[in-house]
């Protein structure tokens, strides 16, 4: 009898304590999500202000905002954020760091290629820096040395002397008078100048994608200036191969006093060759 009284007053206490436990389980559930929640929503807000600091090159409130959403959220597009504000306002030795960080965490290889592209502009970008320091701490050492120098050297006078210009009296066809060699050579400048425009351009890009924030825009953008870096070289490619072609025709036009012709024309039996260089 003792013992069912004693069944009876321990069972309503076990029952009392998985009650307690499963209820202080889902209260702790419900906290931790609710936390996780609000955490998420502070990362966004800390994004949204890192984003607009961002676009006015506002780069301390950039990275004060993208570290603080990262605090809140450990997402790697916060990681490429930070990176990128800390290179662009200058500090690429923590930028170097935090590239690295974000290409540890869970990203994609393309990603993970373009956080070491960039950390290999930033080395070079300080060695760029260091470089110009010791060049200009030596000439800073050199100029009291050069200013001494220059007030004890004897002044020196130099004479002039006219050379006569090269004279070369040519009976033959002059060279801006040659249809084909001016075609060649104008369309040489041509493709010169499309050239140029195209890789500047691509280089251009190329610089402005590494300033994305997000890496599906420096992906678009590296793309396009890539393609426009190609077309500009080949294009300057082939405008060298016209003016080289221009300047051997140039060269070599013919210096009969009879007939105006080029040095090397093309006949039914083979090649003909006329006067010297």
């Amino acid at each position: 009898m003792t013992q069912t009284n004693r069944f009876f007053r321990i069972l309503p206490l076990a029952l009392a304590c998985a009650s307690g436990s499963t209820v202080f389980t889902h209260v702790w559930e419900a906290r931790a999500q609710a936390a996780s929640q609000s955490d998420s929503a502070s990362a966004i807000d800390h994004a949204k202000r890192a984003q607009t600091a961002y676009d006015l090159q506002d780069w301390a409130t950039a990275v004060n905002e993208y570290q603080l959403a990262y605090q809140s959220d450990q997402k790697p597009e916060y990681l490429w954020g930070l990176a990128q504000a800390q290179r662009l306002s200058g500090d690429c030795t923590k930028a170097i760091s935090t590239y690295k960080s974000y290409r540890r965490g869970d990203v994609t290889q393309n990603q993970a290629t373009a956080a070491e592209l960039l950390v290999t502009k930033c080395e070079a970008e300080i060695l760029k820096k260091e470089a110009e320091t010791a060049s200009a701490a030596q000439k800073s050492q050199a100029a009291p040395v050069a200013a001494a120098a220059s007030t004890t050297a004897p002044a020196s006078t130099s004479t002039s002397s006219s050379n006569p210009a090269y004279d070369k009296s040519a009976t033959g066809k002059p060279f801006y008078a040659d249809a084909l060699g001016d075609t060649l050579f104008v369309t040489s400048l041509a493709a010169g100048g499309v050239g140029t425009y195209l890789l500047l351009k691509g280089n251009s890009d190329m610089h402005g994608s590494s300033d994305a924030n997000v890496y599906r825009d420096y992906d678009s953008s590296a793309s396009r200036a890539s393609k426009e870096q190609i077309a500009g070289i080949v294009t300057l490619s082939g405008g060298g191969v016209l003016l080289a072609i221009a300047a051997i025709r140039y060269l070599t036009l013919g210096e009969s006093p009879r007939t105006e012709q080029s040095a090397i024309n093309l006949g039914p039996t083979g090649i003909r060759w006329f006067g010297s260089f």
